[in-house]
């Protein structure tokens, strides 16, 4: 599967939640409300988490996983450039490669992009934390979360062009695929009734096969 930060690029092995059973996330953070005039604390109080915060909190509990080779990791979502705006679909799923094998944490059951990412971020703690219970190996708690490759992400699915081009690439001209991105965009643009993620996902299978056709 190749994953991308933007937008969501969601497992295919893995059901949604459906809309109206998401729930409001409880995550936060802590901040202090001040100082006493004799300089102490005046106490805590929790937060609202940004999503950028809660992708650092992501970032934090993947490097911690020191007993492993990990690398090339991705946060995505349909959060895109400097957008503030909360999404229609606030899913989440965290991509890396570990040891070698590509895994996958998906997370869609809160109504914010911020809460879906705090909660991988605390799953990936407290799977950390089980292997102290020595019921089970870290090894073995991961293998749950191996991604799977995902029919239809191949560029040449997202454009429409046969199965019988999927494994020979000069089967297919980097004009024809202008010529197949033109007429798949005129039914996908949001303005023609289409979806902002299937028409990103349209631009994102365009540039991804004229980067491989050399176009």
């Amino acid at each position: 599967m190749r994953a991308q930060p933007f937008p969501l690029t969601w497992p295919v092995q893995v059901p949604r939640t459906p809309a109206d059973r998401r729930q409001r996330g409880a995550f936060g953070r802590t901040v202090k409300k001040g100082q006493q005039l004799d300089g102490s604390p005046r106490g805590t109080q929790k937060a609202e988490l940004t999503v950028h915060m809660a992708a650092d909190r992501v970032e934090q509990e993947v490097r911690r996983i020191t007993e492993a080779d990990v690398d090339s990791l991705v946060i995505s979502t349909n959060v895109g450039g400097v957008s503030r705006k909360q999404p229609e679909d606030p899913g989440a799923a965290v991509y890396f490669n570990r040891n070698g094998r590509p895994l996958c944490f998906p997370c869609d059951r809160y109504t914010t992009v911020q809460a879906n990412l705090a909660a991988i971020a605390a799953h990936l703690e407290a799977m950390r934390g089980m292997e102290r219970w020595g019921v089970g190996t870290t090894e073995q708690l991961f293998i749950g979360f191996q991604a799977l490759p995902a029919p239809g992400s191949d560029w040449r699915t997202v454009l429409e062009f046969g199965p019988e081009t999927f494994h020979a690439s000069t089967h297919v001209t980097p004009e024809q695929v202008e010529v197949r991105f033109r007429e798949l965009a005129k039914k996908r643009h949001p303005d023609r009734g289409g979806s902002h993620e299937d028409f990103v996902r349209l631009e994102e299978a365009r540039r991804v096969a004229l980067e491989e056709l050399g176009g």
